[in-house]
C-alpha cells in the first residue's frame, strides 16, 4: 500500500516511535490460538502530536493506577484453565494482554457514555468480536468429544473483559472523574508489567473533556489521590515513556 519495501517501512516506523506519532506498538506473530494464526501488529498513535497543528486537544488522558490485578493475573482469568495459559509464549500472552485491553476498551466506552444503559446487545457484540479473532487451531482436539485445555476460551476471555471495564468505570467513579462527562470513545493502553505491585492502564478519550485540566493520574487506591494537568505534554516525560504513552524506537 505504500509502495515501500519492508526496510524502508521498517526505517519510517522508527521514525515516527523516535518522534512519538506512534505512542507504542506490540509486534504480529504467528500462533494457534488465534483465528488464521497470523496476527498484524498494533500500533497506538498519538492523534494529538503538537507536530499535528490541531488547534486544541481533541482528546482527553486518564492514567489509572490500581494495587492489581496484574496483566498476568487477567490473563490468568481469561484463559479457560492454566494449562492453556503455559503453552504460549510471553509474545503470545502480551498480544492476547492487549486484545483484551481492545475489547474492554469497547465496552468501557458503553459503560462511561450511558451508565444506565442495557449492554446486552453491546455484550453480545463484544463476545462475536472476540470469536472472530480466538478460537483457532489449538481448540480443535482429535476427539471433539473430549474436553480441552482451550475449551470455554471464548466466554472466558469475555469475561474478563466485561470485568475490567465494570472495573475501571466504577473507580473512575469512586474517585470522580469529571464528573457528568460523557465520552464517545474510550482506547485503553496497557503501560508495561511493574514490580512495585502498581497495574496501570491509560485512558485515552475523545473529545476532550470541557476542563481546565484534560489529562489525570489517577491513583484508585485506598487514600488515593487525583493529580490534574492542563493535558498530556505536561506529565513528566519519563512518566510518559514508563506507562507506553511514548515508546523508544529500538
Amino acid at each position: 500500500m505504500t509502495g515501500l519495501d519492508s526496510l524502508s517501512i521498517k526505517h519510517q516506523l522508527k521514525r515516527l516511535l523516535s518522534f512519538g506519532f506512534v505512542r507504542s506498538y506490540v509486534p504480529g506473530l504467528s500462533n494457534g490460538v488465534f483465528v488464521g494464526s497470523k496476527v498484524t501488529s498494533i500500533y497506538y498513535l498519538n492523534l494529538d502530536h503538537p507536530q499535528l497543528r490541531v488547534k486544541q486537544r481533541q482528546r482527553g488522558l486518564v492514567v489509572y493506577a490500581t494495587q492489581g490485578p496484574n496483566k498476568y493475573d487477567m490473563l490468568e482469568s481469561a484463559m479457560p484453565t492454566i494449562e492453556a495459559l503455559k503453552v504460549l509464549g510471553p509474545r503470545a500472552l502480551d498480544m492476547l494482554y492487549h486484545k483484551l485491553a481492545s475489547h474492554t476498551s469497547h465496552l468501557l466506552t458503553a459503560i462511561w457514555t450511558d451508565p444506565e444503559h442495557e449492554l446486552v446487545d453491546v455484550k453480545a457484540a463484544v463476545f462475536e468480536r472476540i470469536a472472530g479473532e480466538l478460537g483457532g487451531p489449538l481448540t480443535v482436539g482429535a476427539d471433539r468429544g473430549v474436553p480441552g485445555p482451550w475449551d470455554g476460551l471464548m466466554e472466558s476471555f469475555h469475561a474478563e473483559a466485561c470485568r475490567w471495564a465494570e472495573s475501571i468505570y466504577k473507580g473512575l467513579r469512586r474517585m470522580k472523574v469529571w464528573q457528568g462527562y460523557r465520552p464517545q470513545l474510550v482506547r485503553l493502553i496497557p503501560a508495561p508489567v511493574r514490580s512495585d505491585g502498581w497495574s496501570i492502564v491509560s485512558l485515552v478519550v475523545y473529545p476532550a473533556p470541557r476542563a481546565s485540566n484534560t489529562c489525570l493520574w489517577v491513583w484508585d487506591v485506598r487514600g488515593g489521590r487525583l493529580d490534574s494537568y492542563v493535558r498530556e505534554d505536561a506529565l513528566d516525560l519519563a512518566l510518559r515513556y514508563e506507562v507506553a504513552l511514548l515508546t523508544k524506537a529500538p
